[in-house]
């Protein structure tokens, strides 16, 4: 999706947080590159920030949008919501979670741990496998985006250290596009 005013101000995002004009841009962008892309449905999260993205490229191709919650971004702690990365608040949350990331019953508050997301991602890609289209454009997040690839390149040894990798060398950019080809299972 395109920048968003938390993407702009680095903060801890809510469902319906809006696209920036710079993320409308972005998203114009995208949507422009799919003119020359062949896609049969746009699959997006519901969250403002992507559905309103998905419907730019909509209008270019012309295809179907359906809404999916498995596509969400990961749910942080509602604790966290508006609140700066760099805050004392976050950065003491975030030694919690990482102490804790090898429980899987573990949680702060609210939140999706490492393997109820990554459960979500495995239930995602069974999605995507199932669907009668051959060329689907998924319009996400990018740690729910880290996450599903994440799970389809290490499967069973996906681990939250492989995560954090991910995170630092695997940069995903607002409205990029990363094509993911399913053949033969």
């Amino acid at each position: 999706h395109g920048e968003s005013t938390a993407n702009a101000s680095k903060t801890h995002q809510v469902p319906n947080v809006e696209l920036t004009e710079a993320g409308q841009k972005q998203a114009d962008d995208v949507a422009e590159r799919f003119r020359n892309i062949n896609i049969d449905e746009i699959i997006t999260s519901p969250y403002a920030r992507a559905f309103d993205t998905a419907k730019k490229i909509q209008k270019t191709t012309d295809v179907n949008i359906t809404t999916n919650e498995l596509f969400i971004e990961v749910k942080r702690p509602s604790d966290l919501h508006g609140e700066s990365y760099e805050s004392e608040k976050v950065k003491q949350v975030f030694k919690d979670l990482i102490k804790h990331e090898t429980d899987p019953k573990w949680h702060h508050l609210d939140e999706e741990n490492f393997y109820d997301l990554k459960m979500r991602a495995e239930n995602a890609i069974r999605f995507l496998e199932n669907q009668s289209y051959e060329n689907l454009a998924v319009v996400s997040h990018s740690v729910f985006m880290r996450m599903m690839i994440g799970v389809i390149t290490f499967q069973e040894k996906m681990n939250p250290d492989i995560l954090r990798n991910l995170g630092n060398h695997f940069k995903i950019n607002n409205t990029g596009i990363t094509v993911l080809e399913y053949k033969d299972h």
